[in-house]
């Protein structure tokens, strides 16, 4: 066998090893998870932060190749990928699901299919299957109402990853992006909020973060500007 081939079979065993595991990156993720994700030194029941979820797999000193998680909500069709840290602990985060009391979940490793280890609260599906629960607080499951307005007095509030720059723009402020910042709430973060008062009548806004306008998601008012963007509207008696 020369060297030449030898180097070639080295190379794609490589490539391949690579594109098994996914590159550890926490780029878009906010300061918390950040945190929480690069100091995991072993698996973790499953973790609310940020208005996400985190889910974490390690098996000691064993060498895993390949993790991935699969939901119920889709009858467990869609196989999503975990990635590993420093520590070689496997980890992933997914926004925490709307109007559900609980969400249930299979880990994939190496090709077999099992409950979570890590978590206690399992149990066997119709099939017999070992299947893992987690029960979603209160807090995340209520539905959320923006804008609040009691006796003239207007609360907005836009849920986002945390640490973000959030701003409030309407036809009150002539649309200006950066007159009035929203401040992240320090009991429940991830979530903008800024009080005013206002006068009566019908008002129009959207939201700015990171150089995007964003209509109110919690509003089911709204209309277009002379550009087509949807804005938001606001009605006070």
């Amino acid at each position: 066998m020369t060297d030449k081939f030898i180097k070639l079979i080295y190379t794609v065993t490589t490539l391949l090893f690579i594109a098994i595991i996914p590159a550890f990156s926490l780029e878009g993720y906010s300061l918390s998870i950040h945190t929480e994700i690069s100091e995991l030194k072993k698996a973790k029941s499953p973790i609310f932060i940020d208005n996400r979820i985190l889910f974490t797999y390690s098996n000691g000193d064993k060498f895993i190749r390949r993790v991935a998680i699969a939901f119920e909500t889709d009858n467990y069709k869609s196989v999503f990928p975990l990635m590993k840290n420093e520590n070689n602990v496997f980890f992933i985060t997914t926004k925490i699901p709307e109007n559900m009391e609980s969400l249930h979940y299979r880990l994939i490793v190496d090709g077999v299919w099992t409950d979570d280890p890590v978590n206690v609260d399992s149990f066997l599906s119709p099939e017999r299957l070992k299947v893992s629960r987690i029960v979603i607080p209160r807090k995340y499951r209520e539905q959320l109402t923006s804008p609040i307005v009691e006796n003239r007095t207007v609360k907005f509030i836009y849920k986002d990853n945390s640490n973000k720059l959030v701003y409030l723009s309407g036809n009150f402020n002539n649309w200006d992006p950066f007159m009035f910042r929203m401040k992240e709430e320090s009991d429940n973060p991830g979530t903008y909020s800024i009080s005013m008062r206002m006068s009566p009548g019908k008002h129009y806004y959207k939201f700015v973060t990171d150089g995007i306008s964003i209509q109110d998601p919690n509003n089911p008012l709204k209309a277009y500007d002379s550009r087509g963007n949807a804005v938001s509207i606001l009605k006070i008696n």
